[in-house]
């Protein structure tokens, strides 16, 4: 429990203080959205259906904010260890859109 409130204080924190480690950590979530987003389009691959493509859509549309995203962290933070994982992080993103992109058109 101790572990959770220090947790909990440390994001209250640095989320004040604008710090490396909260661009880090958002990253690292977006990051692990975007692998799950990616699993599950690559689980849909063999599926033909209306509802399967609209949802593609809709996963095209929020991987382009989620872009748009990381490339304002990263402006924002110079941090060299925020700027590889955000570099990771786009190259996942743009390859998702890619096999989203050869499925839809």
């Amino acid at each position: 429990r101790d572990w959770d409130e220090l947790d909990k204080v440390n994001t209250i924190l640095s989320d004040e203080l604008k710090t490396p480690y909260k661009y880090h950590r958002e990253l690292i979530e977006i990051r692990n959205n975007v692998k799950e987003v990616r699993n599950y389009v690559s689980s849909l691959q063999g599926v033909e259906s209306k509802y399967v493509e609209s949802r593609f859509r809709i996963i095209l549309r929020d991987l382009e904010i989620t872009k748009d995203r990381v490339l304002a962290l990263l402006k924002e933070c110079s941090d060299e260890r925020v700027q590889r994982l955000g570099d990771e992080t786009l190259t996942l993103i743009d390859e998702t859109i890619e096999i989203l992109k050869r499925r839809l058109f």
